[in-house]
C-alpha cells in the first residue's frame, strides 16, 4: 500500500470516527431500528441458511436483534472470532449466552466463548462491519486488516453484506490490493446491490 493511500485512510477513519461519535444516542436508536426492519427483508437473508455476523460494539450498528433473529429462524449462525495472528476464526452459536466480553489488543469485543468453529466454505452469507463504505462496494475498516484476510478465505458464493449508518458513506474510498469489497450494502435508507 502506498504511503499516500495509508494516510488518506488514516484521515478518513479519523473523520469517520468523529462523525460516528456525534450521533445522539436517540439517532443511533433511530437508525438501528430502520437496519433492524430492513435486514430480514433481504433476499440474500432469506436465503442464507449459514451466516456469520459481526457483534457490534461501541460506535457500530447494534446487531444482536438480527443475531437474535437470525438464531430463531433456524439458521447456523457465526461470529468472528480474533487471533493473535490477525486472522479471524467463525465460532459457531446456538444462543447469545455463548457470547462473552473479551479483551483483545486495545479493543474490547464480544466473541463466541467455547463454541466449535465453522469453516469459511460453509457461509452462504457474511455481515461485515467497517468505519466507511462507497457507493461501489469498498470498505474501510479499522485498519489491522483482520476482515481483508478473512474475505480473501471467503469462496466468491459468499454474499457479503456491510452494514453502515448513512453518515458512512463515502463517494470514493481508497484502495489497496488486498481491499475486498462487499456485495451489498445496507444502510437505514438504503439497499445497494454491487
Amino acid at each position: 500500500m502506498t504511503p499516500d493511500i495509508q494516510q488518506a485512510k488514516r484521515d478518513m477513519r479519523k473523520e469517520m470516527k468523529r462523525r460516528l461519535q456525534e450521533l445522539t444516542p436517540a439517532e443511533r436508536e433511530t437508525y438501528n431500528r430502520r437496519i433492524w426492519e430492513r435486514f430480514f427483508q433481504l433476499e440474500a437473508v432469506k436465503r442464507a441458511k449459514t451466516v456469520m455476523i459481526y457483534y457490534g460494539v461501541g460506535t457500530e450498528i447494534d446487531t444482536v436483534p438480527l443475531i437474535e433473529g437470525l438464531l430463531s429462524q433456524g439458521k447456523t449462525v457465526g461470529l468472528p472470532v480474533c487471533r493473535e495472528d490477525m486472522n479471524l476464526d467463525i465460532g459457531r452459536i446456538k444462543s447469545l449466552r455463548q457470547v462473552k466480553a473479551r479483551h483483545f489488543k486495545h479493543f474490547t469485543l464480544m466473541e463466541p466463548w467455547n463454541t466449535p468453529f465453522l469453516e469459511p466454505a460453509v457461509l452462504d452469507m457474511a455481515v461485515i462491519p467497517g468505519i466507511a463504505f462507497d457507493i461501489k462496494g469498498n470498505r474501510l475498516g479499522h485498519g489491522a486488516g483482520y476482515y481483508d484476510r478473512f474475505l480473501s478465505s471467503v469462496p466468491p458464493k459468499v454474499y457479503k453484506l456491510g452494514l453502515a449508518y448513512d453518515i458512512q458513506i463515502m463517494a470514493q474510498i481508497p484502495v489497496a490490493e488486498h481491499d475486498r469489497p462487499m456485495d451489498g450494502l445496507l444502510t437505514p435508507t438504503r439497499s445497494i446491490q454491487f
